[in-house]
């Protein structure tokens, strides 16, 4: 089970350089966790880059996957999260929901990469 975080989806979108990094760790996933900030944060940066119709494409398929919203016991575990581990807002929420669901997360933002239940894709040098 992974969570996928918005860097992954984000360069999934736009066949970025670690394109093929993140869609193998898709594609070997059995179970893939989406929290609603990710689809917010993907929704955002695709619109801007590609506008609106590739955003609705994107974020349909996201949604193909388990996508979580923030309830009151998930928002006070990120909010313990952001404290404990010094994360911003949403990697936070995205963080407490990875732990919440037992899922890894994958991700290219390195705020994640010296945390544990993380597996972190680099741009390569």
């Amino acid at each position: 089970m992974i969570l996928m975080d918005s860097s992954g989806w984000i360069e999934l979108a736009g066949r970025g350089p670690r394109y093929e990094s993140f869609a193998e760790m898709l594609r070997g996933a059995d179970v893939v966790v989406v929290p609603t900030v990710v689809v917010r944060e993907v929704y955002r940066a695709v619109e801007l880059s590609a506008g609106r119709a590739r955003a609705d494409q994107v974020s349909r398929y996201i949604a193909s996957f388990h996508v979580v919203s923030l309830d009151l016991d998930l928002a006070i575990s990120a909010a313990r999260c952001a404290h404990d581990m010094k994360l911003a807002l949403a990697d936070s929420i995205i963080y407490a929901t990875a732990q919440a669901c037992g899922a890894r997360i994958v991700t290219g933002d390195a705020d994640f990469a010296a945390l544990p239940g993380v597996d972190f894709i680099p741009v390569e040098q």
